[in-house]
């Protein structure tokens, strides 16, 4: 009896919560309006004071090699991410005297790992350049590769992907189905 009566009580509330005040329509056009504003929620303070020194690895105008530009990023915790971060800075190219080592028409878009190999996805264009030869993709590989990996020293070896699929080289000269590792014989001072 007490649940047959609890059970009414609860249908009658909720027959009758709709019998009070009836609330106006919203008019469309005033919520389309605010539907075009987004609200843009700023990262977190805190989160953009957290920064880090990487080296970025740049072509040696004076000599064949590589040289280290040292920069400052934002230290972001998901490690693809982070490693995004620097290779893009690498792309925009060195603020000092070295020299660009990615083309105009190839960038980094994106990057990911699996156990302890860093894949950098690049995107080519159709009418990518050819820079220097077999040394300047040399220079190009080696750049993204020590720049990648001396981020994170547990990582150990890169392997490419160009547009999302594995490729046979980037810019036509060098093997790139092959894995690479940090080269210290390639970095010379500036």
């Amino acid at each position: 009896m007490k649940h047959s009566l609890y059970g009414i009580s609860i249908i009658f509330f909720l027959l009758t919560a709709g019998c009070g005040k009836s609330h106006p329509v919203p008019d469309t056009a005033a919520t389309k309006k605010t539907e075009k504003k987004k609200i843009i929620v700023p990262p977190q303070a805190q989160l953009l004071k957290q920064t880090r020194i990487v080296n970025l690895y740049f072509a040696n105008p004076k000599n064949y090699g590589l040289s280290v530009e040292r920069r400052k990023v934002f230290n972001i915790p998901d490690k693809p991410s982070m490693i995004l971060q620097v290779l893009s800075s690498l792309e925009f190219g060195p603020r000092s005297r070295l020299a660009p080592t990615i083309p105009a028409n190839l960038s980094v878009r994106n990057v990911f790992t699996d156990g302890k190999t860093i894949f950098i996805d690049l995107k080519r264009e159709k009418n990518h350049a050819r820079i220097g030869g077999i040394e300047g993709e040399s220079l190009l590989i080696h750049s993204l590769v020590n720049t990648a990996l001396a981020i994170y020293p547990e990582f150990k070896r890169v392997r490419f992907l160009v547009n999302g699929a594995e490729t046979d080289s980037l810019l036509g000269h060098i093997d790139a189905t092959q894995s690479f590792i940090y080269d210290r014989t390639i970095v010379i001072p500036k």
